[in-house]
């Protein structure tokens, strides 16, 4: 695998993961937000898929948990709260390590 690739996935990942970020701090203030909800799901597959294509399997793995998370949002099993949100920003920045 070419080093080239793999700093070009970091850089935009990291940029992406960023953006999710600063839309999980939103979505603790508006928890029924589907713009919010549907835009981290989307940072968060991308990443996945980009992951899987390079072999990095444990980014995959924990990508497609926190989309588990999202899902349950999307679907109202669960409301983003106080306690959700920190678990969605530290799972997401730990992609970020």
């Amino acid at each position: 695998m070419e080093q080239e690739h793999i700093q070009h996935f970091a850089e935009e990942s990291d940029k992406m993961l960023a953006e999710a970020v600063n839309f999980s701090i939103q979505l603790k203030l508006e928890p029924d937000n589907n713009k919010l909800i549907n835009k981290i799901f989307r940072i968060l597959h991308s990443v996945k898929g980009n992951a899987a294509i390079l072999g990095f399997k444990k980014i995959r793995d924990l990508s497609h948990s926190i989309e588990e998370l999202m899902n349950l949002f999307r679907e109202k099993e669960i409301v983003c709260d106080e306690d959700t949100a920190q678990i969605l920003i530290t799972s997401i920045d730990s992609l970020r390590e």
